[in-house]
């Protein structure tokens, strides 16, 4: 049994008013409440809970490759930067959600009694039963995570096995505003940007608290199966960035190889590639949205 301990957010009790907006403004039929995990105060969705025990044991291998993250951080890029390099720089068409899996993924959206809350994509292993889909992909695995280290399979916690980790992060505050826009991009925030900063702010939202996300996987950045990105970096020098990421995964190419990988990687061909860019849930330019650092924000 698991000794990962967590305890539900209600704001009835709490009295909090955070907790109160954290109810008022992020739940929808298929969130329908949330709780807070460990000590850290780490925020899921309550249906997360269902798959606690299931993440904890699941079956990792020497073999699979990690891209870790917290969302809106440059997760997609490091993905599709990650699946090029491992894979002989193949330009799949295939879509990323597909060949690099989100492990959490149906943690996020419980479905059972919400069939027309999201577009019908949603509705396919990848996202209903996303572990499943995982351990069944073939070897080497390449696996998507936004959970904090301390939520990861005891395997790679204890180092019994030891995947290749690849954590990207990014300016909180890029992060926050790229979060919120994606919320209302997928209609499931019924607040405005000061509402979400507060939130944001305050580790209350799903993925929650960012500061203690990071700090859970410097704290292990000894650990020679990790390599820690920071998303400024690969837009200052994306091809030193990707040469580190070659040497992590053991991998050589010719110059002119990764000449054609960093143009695969810009923003601009990003935008349009259809297998990254997910136009099918939040319309067409609406995924990737900026791709910028330090932008001067509105609110």
């Amino acid at each position: 049994m698991s000794t990962i301990k967590y305890q539900k957010i209600d704001p009835n009790n709490s009295n909090d008013p955070i907790d109160k907006k954290l109810y008022k403004y992020l739940i929808n039929d298929f969130r329908k409440g949330y709780i807070e995990v460990t000590d850290k105060k780490y925020v899921f969705t309550q249906y997360y809970t269902e798959f606690i025990e299931k993440i904890e044991n699941f079956e990792v291998y020497d073999t699979d490759i990690f891209v870790m993250s917290h969302p809106k951080t440059g997760t997609t890029w490091t993905q599709e930067m990650v699946w090029c390099i491992g894979n002989n720089l193949d330009v799949s068409d295939e879509y990323l959600y597909l060949r690099f899996p989100w492990l959490e993924g149906t943690t996020q959206f419980d479905l059972r009694d919400a069939s027309n809350a999201l577009p019908s994509f949603f509705y396919n292993e990848f996202f209903t039963n996303s572990l499943e889909y995982v351990r069944k992909k073939p070897h080497p695995r390449f696996i998507k995570t936004q959970l904090p280290w301390d939520l990861l399979p005891r395997q790679i916690r204890t180092g019994e096995r030891k995947p290749k980790i690849i954590y990207v992060y990014r300016n909180p505050k890029d992060t926050c505003v790229s979060f919120y826009h994606h919320y209302v991009n997928i209609k499931s925030f019924g607040g405005d940007f000061n509402d979400f900063v507060e939130l944001f702010l305050n580790g209350r939202y799903s993925f929650g608290p960012y500061p203690a996300q990071i700090l859970s996987v410097f704290q292990e950045k000894h650990r020679n199966n990790v390599l820690i990105l920071k998303y400024e970096e690969m837009k200052r020098d994306l091809n030193a960035v990707i040469q580190e990421v070659c040497k992590f995964l053991n991998k050589n190419y010719s110059e002119a190889d990764l000449v054609k990988l960093q143009k695969h990687l810009s923003f601009e061909a990003m935008k349009t590639n259809k297998a990254v860019n997910f136009d099918l849930l939040f319309g067409e330019g609406k995924f990737m949205r900026a791709g910028i650092v330090a932008k001067k924000h509105d609110n």
